[in-house]
């Protein structure tokens, strides 16, 4: 029974991992331009992370990311648009 208690919990540990690390999504890239929608907790804001999101997607085809648009989608979320240059 130890052992699978253990079990359970270590596969709820590692498929919850990546939903941890990755950060907010990335809704759309295609090379050009990358999409990352983020929530807004009240006094926190998420650019840096999304803005460091955009520059890994960027940099996978030789380009960095410069953010054109933030625009609200919903309460308390915010699609944030980059071009890859």
């Amino acid at each position: 029974m130890r052992i699978l208690g253990f079990s359970a919990l270590a596969a709820v540990a590692i498929t919850a991992t990546p939903a941890l690390a990755g950060g907010p999504p990335i809704v759309q890239f295609n090379g050009y331009s990358v999409t990352i929608e983020a929530g807004k907790a009240s006094g926190l804001d998420p650019t840096k992370v999304v803005t460091s999101k955009a520059e890994q997607a960027c940099s996978s085809v030789g380009k960095s990311a410069r953010l054109e648009e933030e625009r609200q989608i919903r309460p308390m979320r915010f699609q944030y648009f980059f071009i890859c240059l």
